[in-house]
């Protein structure tokens, strides 16, 4: 049966302990002309804001850990509990249930001491590394705040992630200060702007028309010709399942966070921009003619292509991935394991400061690198450019190109050009049609038209590097060694 439902925005700021009263604007006097006011009314509208008994909010007051994790809980919708056990969580605190909630969705951890430190204000750095993972965000382009170096390392992508998605800024000097207790205010501004609507019922929906930022906050829901002007988060309460988009339009940003293998599926759906963030493997999935433009994941996650013309068009990889179908360009960003178990990449770029392994049964059309990498088990040196790379099942590789000539004097003798031989023998190295050929070689009924080469080598060699020289011409180099066996050309070898 088809259902028809557009859940309103839940945000719910706690701010007291025990109690969560809902109040009246005329209560409402300290956040009258308070920058956030906009966002506090908003909320308070909807009867979803809390405050202390005397009818404050105190704005400018900072926000506790456990306050703040549990605003995160109930926005995602997180009810997977699997508990923890920190020394300073008793049993009976009001926040227990919260603590564990936000530490089994994976977007919480304790000093590492074994402490939660729940009572303790929450620092801009940590809030917006906790947002991150449970909302989901990447991005490639990194922040410029004068204060910078003072982000801890990791929290530095997070940062990034939600300045990019317009979810937080810096202050009028161009500084983060992450260090800084985030207050009250911030957070309810941060909250409103993420999840102005919330949708966490399981189902097929159609028609569904989401006029600004929503959050999914459950799995195996179905939307069918819907629109969604905003941006649209998927929840870390998202636990396994799949969030499907069916003939719908998407005109803002999707963020995938969820959990437990949960899966993202655009069916026949276009999208500009997707990004992954999870504590889990996710899985991403286009069908039919669905075009996704950019896919940005920050972590793990399989990639996969079903009946599609167009599909993913740009993937950044900062993680270890698995990638299935046919891809225009791909970015390898961070470390760890990429496998492309059928297919084929148009064009594969490593900006890694690590030393990713690529794991191809396909074809890349153009590979290249700064840095050092390992493809197939072999080592590969930075600043080489791969042709035309494939392999298969068997593990063997094949690199098929076009050769150029080189000027005369990089060999021992004239290159042979023209006409064709019966037999082709030499006691000395030569260039045949820009392809050199160590001497001793015999080369049988050898003709001049023939330009294309193909280069098959066995996955047990050791390190490989292709090395452009003059004209464009690679060269094939197993070490300090030129490779003169194992030549193919046109379907004759030298021997």
């Amino acid at each position: 049966m088809i259902k028809r439902n557009i859940i309103s925005a839940v945000l719910i700021v706690v701010i007291t302990v025990m109690n969560f009263p809902a109040l009246s604007a005329k209560y409402v006097s300290d956040i009258d002309g308070h920058w956030a006011e906009e966002a506090f009314m908003a909320m308070e509208e909807k009867n979803l804001v809390s405050g202390y008994d005397d009818g404050s909010y105190r704005p400018d007051a900072e926000i506790t850990r456990a306050e703040f994790f549990t605003v995160i809980n109930r926005v995602c919708n997180a009810t997977r509990n699997t508990g923890s056990s920190f020394s300073d969580v008793s049993e009976d605190a009001w926040y227990k249930i919260a603590v564990d909630y936000a530490y089994s969705a994976g977007y919480a951890s304790g000093d590492g001491n074994g402490l939660f430190r729940p009572e303790d204000s929450i620092t801009r750095a940590e809030a917006a590394t906790a947002i991150v993972k449970a909302f989901g965000g990447a991005a490639t382009k990194k922040t410029e705040f004068t204060d910078k170096d003072e982000i801890p390392e990791w929290a530095l992508g997070a940062v990034d992630a939600l300045v990019y998605l317009e979810i937080i800024s810096g202050y009028d000097d161009n500084s983060f200060k992450p260090n800084l207790p985030i207050t009250r205010a911030e957070a309810v501004t941060i909250f409103s702007k993420i999840a102005p609507l919330r949708h966490i019922t399981s189902g097929i929906f159609e028609n569904q028309h989401f006029e600004r930022n929503v959050v999914i906050g459950a799995s195996d829901i179905t939307f069918v010709n819907s629109v969604f002007d905003g941006d649209v988060y998927i929840a870390a309460g998202v636990c396994g399942g799949e969030i499907r988009l069916m003939n719908c339009t998407l005109n803002g940003k999707i963020i995938f966070a969820g959990r437990d293998g949960a899966a993202l599926v655009f069916e026949n759906t276009d999208c500009t921009y997707a990004a992954v963030n999870s504590v889990d493997r996710l899985n991403i999935i286009s069908v039919g003619s669905s075009a996704v433009k950019e896919l940005q994941a920050a972590t793990e996650c399989d990639i996969l292509e079903m009946d599609t013309d167009k599909g993913f068009e740009n993937l950044f990889l900062c993680s270890g991935s698995t990638l299935s179908g046919s891809f225009e360009k791909v970015t390898v960003l961070g470390g760890g394991v990429y496998e492309l178990t059928d297919g084929e990449i148009e064009e594969c770029i490593i900006q890694s400061d690590y030393v990713p392994q690529l794991n191809i049964n396909g074809s890349v059309n153009t590979l290249t690198s700064d840095k050092s990498y390992v493809l197939n088990g072999n080592t590969v040196a930075g600043g080489k450019v791969q042709k035309n790379f494939e392999s298969d099942s068997n593990d063997n590789i094949k690199l098929s190109y076009t050769l150029a000539r080189l000027q005369n004097d990089d060999f021992e003798s004239e290159p042979v050009t023209g006409g064709t031989n019966t037999d082709v023998i030499t006691d000395k190295s030569y260039v045949l049609n820009g392809l050199k050929v160590s001497s001793g070689k015999l080369l049988p009924e050898f003709s001049s038209s023939v330009t294309e080469y193909e280069l098959i080598l066995p996955n047990s060699l050791g390190e490989v590097e292709l090395t452009p020289e003059k004209n464009e011409l690679l060269e094939c180099r197993v070490g300090d060694d030129t490779i003169s066996g194992g030549f193919k050309v046109s379907g004759f070898e030298d021997t």
